[in-house]
């Protein structure tokens, strides 16, 4: 590699940053150096130069008048030998190069152009001394005088090469006064930027060493000059960066509101567990009604009933005590206990210990009577309760989401039992949640093709048995499944926010049947049964009525039907949307009456003109004392306030003459007929109209 190479890779890397500043500081150094000696040197040899020519000159200019002196004074013969001692004393030994006596008589032997033919030449015109340098000589011609003009002339020419040597006529003698400096000065130089840069590598070696070299940072912090400054600013860099990484940790790990470690918080908690081999048991516990304190008390109130939640949970875990004695390793100790808040209404509980599994039931039993007592929020008493999921691991779950799902699901389940439940992970939970999952992504596109059909379950007059019409229920028409009951897939569309969508459907679908209906002179009334948020819908009655229009469905074959816990959820509010139904001739129905906890006095303002008994009551009135004295109540008071009475799921005779014994008005049930297609539910009426004729035609003719 030449050195042009070298130098050009150095300047590249130099360039881009990839040189250290020792290096870079030693190539400046050496580089001024080398082109300070270099100058002096270039000066030394043009000063010795300059002097050189001034020294011949002189030389010269005393030689040209000795000479003239001599020639002027003495005969040829004596002015050879004077002009010779002449030579030797003024020391111009080795520079005379040619020393001629030329006649003029004689015959110019050598060119005209010639550095002596040129010099007599001009001799003889000028008559007098010449002298002219001619490259690296001087040459000069004296004349010897005559009658009429000079006669001869001596001539003379001198080498002034060795005394005007060129600056670089001494290159290697000088190359190694420089290479000898060199060797002296880089090694200074190094030794200068080495510990110049002490400082400088020291801190970049306590900046990747952090918190192990924060002695040395310290150390260099004590200095007074630019190193220390810059030691100082990078230890309050890392004091500031130190305190933001902790302050993201905390946010990321951390609940603001509660204090208490995050969802992220209970991730790693359980993570290092699981990879440990550790036992541990996971709660997930629900803060129940937040949602309706939020809406009564306002959303500040629920954010403090979350934190009072919070320290409640926190005293009765540290508090609880197992109730036999085992080792921390069987069941956690108390400051092993972790508890998290994952967001909203709902907690996370982690005990470990190898035997937590037989504990767990206890824990749960004590979180939730942890709360039969009020909340103190501001000096007033909030009653709350809670509802809790379990899952142990590793029996529930590999890894931490596992883990969650399966205690969500166990949260599911206890809440699906009431209010202040646990309950333990099963596999059949895992299962039913897949289902549901599958249920509900089937259902989407059940609705866009159109799988739902509406059944009719026939209802009747108790009295005499006659189809007076038919409850509207959905069913689905699964490909692979087959027919899909709504047990299934109601509670599923309720949750995913379908159940609207379903109900519009199943209301054209029984608008469009009764207009079918119609045209063919069958005028059955038909129950349809809408869900909470249908009824809460701004626009509910004017779609009601935008339907029958439509279809052009009179409003008396069309019946309405809230659950008795819809209706009561808001009782002004119900009664002021369904009056404009009932105005139009739409009727109205509490369903499933006597399962909820209805105001008589307040149920007794709403706009109803049937109450539906529970099947629930209904089945039982027979067998059970109290079912029979509910049903009966019920009836007594539906006649009494003139409401009509539907009693579902009538199976069996007794039950049917139970039921009209106590005055119920209709009837739906097995016993009359099972829901049923549109088709086969008006083969069903027009056979029944069919009977009803005969039957009249009988009794005429018995009168006649």
């Amino acid at each position: 590699m030449t050195g042009s190479t070298v130098t050009r890779a150095f300047l590249d890397r130099l360039a881009v940053g990839q040189i250290s500043l020792t290096a870079q500081c030693t190539a400046l150094i050496a580089a001024v150096a080398v082109a300070l000696i270099s100058l002096m040197l270039v000066m030394q040899s043009l000063d010795g130069q300059r002097a050189s020519r001034e020294m011949v000159e002189r030389r010269v200019d005393l030689m040209v008048s000795s000479i003239e002196t001599i020639v002027s004074d003495a005969d040829h013969s004596e002015a050879r030998e004077q002009i010779a001692a002449v030579l030797d004393r003024l020391d111009f030994d080795g520079l005379v190069v040619e020393q001629e006596y030329v006649s003029f008589t004689e015959e110019a032997s050598s060119s005209v152009n010639s550095p002596k033919q040129l010099i007599l030449a001009r001799l003889r015109q000028d008559q007098q001394t010449v002298v002219r340098r001619f490259g690296d000589q001087v040459a000069l011609a004296v004349p010897v005088p005559g009658n009429g003009g000079p006669v001869a002339a001596y001539y003379f020419a001198l080498s002034t090469a060795p005394l005007e040597a060129s600056p670089f006529g001494s290159l290697p003698h000088k190359a190694m006064m420089l290479a000898i400096l060199l060797l002296v000065i880089v090694p200074l130089a190094v030794a200068a930027m080495l510990n110049i840069t002490s400082p400088l590598r020291k801190l970049v070696s306590a900046a990747r060493g952090a918190d192990q070299d924060r002695t040395t940072l310290e150390l260099i912090g004590r200095r007074t000059d630019e190193i220390g400054d810059l030691s100082r600013a990078f230890q309050d860099l890392q004091d500031r960066m130190d305190s933001a990484a902790r302050t993201v940790e905390k946010l990321t790990t951390t609940d603001v509101l509660t204090g208490l470690p995050n969802t992220q918080g209970l991730r790693r908690q359980m993570t290092r567990h699981l990879e440990s081999g550790i036992h541990f048991a996971l709660f997930i516990v629900n803060v129940e009604r937040l949602s309706q304190l939020n809406v009564e008390l306002g959303g500040d109130m629920g954010e403090k009933v979350i934190a009072a939640s919070a320290e409640r949970l926190s005293e009765a875990l540290a508090s609880f005590q197992p109730m036999v004695e085992r080792s921390p390793v069987a069941f956690g100790a108390p400051q092993d206990r972790f508890i998290a808040r994952l967001g909203g209404d709902e907690f996370a509980i982690l005990i470990p210990g190898t035997e937590i599994g037989e504990e767990a039931a206890e824990v749960a039993t004590q979180l939730l009577m942890a709360f039969h007592n009020p909340l103190d929020i501001n000096g007033r008493s909030v009653v709350v309760t809670v509802s809790a999921g379990i899952a142990l691991a590793p029996a529930d779950g590999a890894d931490h989401s596992a883990m969650k799902r399966n205690a969500h699901l166990a949260l599911h389940e206890a809440r699906s039992q009431g209010s202040g439940h646990f309950c333990f992970a099963r596999s059949d939970l895992a299962a039913r949640a897949d289902r549901r999952l599958a249920i509900e992504q089937e259902l989407r596109l059940a609705l866009e093709r159109n799988e739902l059909v509406v059944f009719y379950q026939p209802q009747v007059d108790l009295r005499d048995g006659a189809f007076i019409g038919a409850e509207a229920l959905v069913r689905w028409i699964h490909p692979s499944r087959g027919l899909v009951g709504p047990m299934e897939f109601i509670d599923v569309a309720e949750d995913v926010g379908l159940i609207d969508q379903l109900g519009s459907y199943v209301l054209q679908s029984v608008a469009a049947q009764l207009a079918a209906w119609g045209r063919k002179g069958l005028y059955p009334k038909v129950a349809v049964n809408v869900s909470a948020s249908q009824c809460m819908q701004p626009d509910f009655c004017s779609g009601i009525f935008d339907v029958l229009s439509k279809s052009g469905v009179p409003t008396t074959s069309l019946q309405i039907e809230l659950t008795e816990s819809v209706a009561m959820r808001d009782p002004v509010r119900t009664a002021r949307e369904l009056a404009p139904l009932r105005a139009a001739g739409v009727r109205l129905a509490i369903d499933d009456f006597g399962t909820g906890y209805s105001n008589l006095a307040t149920i007794t303002r709403l706009p109803f003109d049937v109450l539906k008994i529970d099947r629930s009551f209904v089945s039982e009135c027979v067998r059970d004392g109290a079912s029979r004295v509910v049903v009966a109540t019920i009836l007594s008071m539906a006649q009494n306030l003139g409401y009509q009475t539907v009693a579902e799921g009538v199976e069996t005779e007794l039950q049917r003459e139970f039921l009209l014994r106590y005055g119920c008005t209709f009837a739906q049930g097995y016993l009359f007929g099972k829901p049923m297609p549109a088709p086969e539910f008006e083969a069903a009426f027009i056979e029944q109209r069919r009977i009803d004729a005969r039957d009249l035609q009988e009794q005429v003719r018995s009168v006649v």
